[in-house]
């Protein structure tokens, strides 16, 4: 999936897991700037990453796999 397949996907509330069903991709909203990001969350210990780098299109992860749940 693409950066902007994931994030569209997330925002339409479909579950989009990253490598394994134990890591899901999650929106983060950000209450002190009113701001929201995408993070990879790896359900096991709550670790979680930003689904892209600061450039805004490197993603944390290769598109193939990244897939529905």
């Amino acid at each position: 999936m693409t950066l902007e397949e994931i994030k569209t996907a997330v925002d339409q509330g479909k579950k989009v897991f990253y490598s394994n069903d134990g890591s899901i991709v999650e929106k983060v909203f950000y209450t002190d700037t009113q701001e929201h990001d995408y993070h990879i969350v790896y359900k096991r210990n709550d670790f979680r990453v930003c689904l892209n780098w600061k450039d805004g299109r490197t993603m944390n992860g290769r598109e193939e796999d990244f897939f529905l749940g």
